[in-house]
């Protein structure tokens, strides 16, 4: 993977793997699966809300589709994909 995301997650999952389920409805599945920490990485209000619903920690990526307003609330905002190597041990 380009930026060795295998080393700082146990698994990466989109809608496709799960017939276009709401993103809340895919993290109700998988969460379960992992006993660690848990975070979800977005550039749309419906990822955060999905995080923000599932009471995981929430990352907004200024870089996107979405708008800076969409991902107000994460918990974290980033602006390149390698910041989440300074806010995660892994």
């Amino acid at each position: 993977l380009a930026f060795d995301f295998d080393t700082i997650f146990d698994a990466m999952y989109c809608t496709e793997d799960f017939d276009f389920a709401s993103k809340n409805d895919i993290l109700k599945q998988v969460l379960p699966l992992f006993p660690n920490e848990k975070a979800i990485v977005g550039d749309r209000n419906y990822d955060i809300q999905a995080g923000k619903e599932n009471q995981i920690v929430t990352i907004g990526c200024r870089y996107g589709f979405g708008r800076l307003d969409e991902i107000q609330e994460a918990d974290i905002i980033i602006d390149d994909i390698r910041a989440l190597l300074t806010h995660f041990d892994y």
